[in-house]
């Protein structure tokens, strides 16, 4: 039953909530914010990087939002069900408890170990004011909350912290993208660092996942079987396609570009001939190579200030 007593007032600042006043819904595909105020103000559709449609978030006046909330909000709560990414939202006003279930609802048996879209492209909103539940309705809630709790039932954790532990997991998985297993650094986009400033971010880039992943496994040897021009050189696209538009066949790249004679990284080079193509210096090759020496050199003075027993463990 609904009480409402954990609920708190809802405070906005020049008519937002702050950030940590919105709960995370999402698919595999995208992902929503939902805030304590009943309004969903974050939404990019079809996936998590392309262009909102809702960004209530960053404009409250124009920019969209999806609201069910009483017309008078004294305070709310939120909270995800047991073990699953689905939300609910409880609203109290001076006429009871709204509650609100949202949900990016998954397919029937869906199973989120595996690298392919769970969700439904359905985003679902339920609210219960003292009204019977829409039997279709609970039915989506209930499979895409079980296919939640099947993937939550084989983490290990253990521990005073086990069930934060678990809601951690279960919100990294709600910013790793199904298809490709890349994990996006936050489900935001172009927030201001701070309010009434211009230094903005989209903090939708994904993270690298580990070399031994099976899915960066899996991804690097369909790399080498679609893209491998030979000799340690790869493609950019697939051979015989240049979509750039740029006169001529399509040049390979090294994943490490060595210097030519004059300490320069060329930008591409001939499958064939070994010829330096393209443009050149090549800045990001040349930015890696610094950063890499940069590494090495830490490492050695990290060693040599541990002392002769650290560098022989070493």
């Amino acid at each position: 039953m609904v009480t409402g007593a954990d609920a708190r007032p809802v405070i906005k600042h020049d008519r937002y909530l702050p950030i940590e006043d919105h709960g995370l819904i999402g698919d595999g595909s995208t992902c929503a914010l939902a805030g304590q105020d009943g309004a969903i103000t974050g939404l990019c559709l079809p996936e998590f990087d392309s262009p909102p449609f809702l960004a209530g978030i960053l404009d409250a006046e124009s920019g969209g939002r999806f609201e069910i909330a009483p017309v008078h909000t004294l305070a709310s709560s939120q909270r995800n069900t047991e073990d699953s990414c689905v939300l609910v939202t409880s609203l109290v006003s001076d006429r009871g408890v709204l509650q609100v279930t949202d949900g990016l609802t998954l397919r029937a048996g869906a199973e989120l170990s595996e690298p392919v879209p769970a969700g439904r492209s359905e985003l679902l909103r339920w609210g219960r004011f003292r009204l019977r539940q829409h039997p279709q309705s609970k039915k989506l809630i209930d499979q895409t909350v079980y296919a939640w709790r099947r993937w939550a039932s084989s983490l290990d954790c253990e521990g005073s912290q086990a069930e934060l532990m678990k809601r951690s997991a279960l919100t990294l998985k709600m910013l790793d993208h199904a298809e490709t297993g890349a994990i996006l650094a936050a489900a935001t986009s172009s927030l201001p660092e701070w309010p009434g400033t211009s230094r903005n971010w989209d903090y939708r880039y994904t993270w690298v996942i580990d070399f031994d992943d099976p899915r960066m496994v899996s991804t690097t040897k369909a790399i080498a079987a679609e893209l491998d021009a030979g000799n340690g050189l790869l493609f950019r696209y697939l051979p015989g396609i240049s979509p750039d538009g740029l006169p001529g066949s399509e040049g390979a790249f090294l994943l490490c570009s060595r210097a030519n004679p004059l300490g320069l990284l060329p930008e591409q080079i001939h499958p064939d001939t070994g010829e330096f193509l393209g443009n050149f210096p090549q800045a990001l090759s040349h930015v890696g190579v610094l950063a890499s020496g940069l590494r090495l050199l830490k490492a050695e003075r990290r060693a040599a200030n541990a002392g002769p027993t650290a560098r022989s463990q070493s």
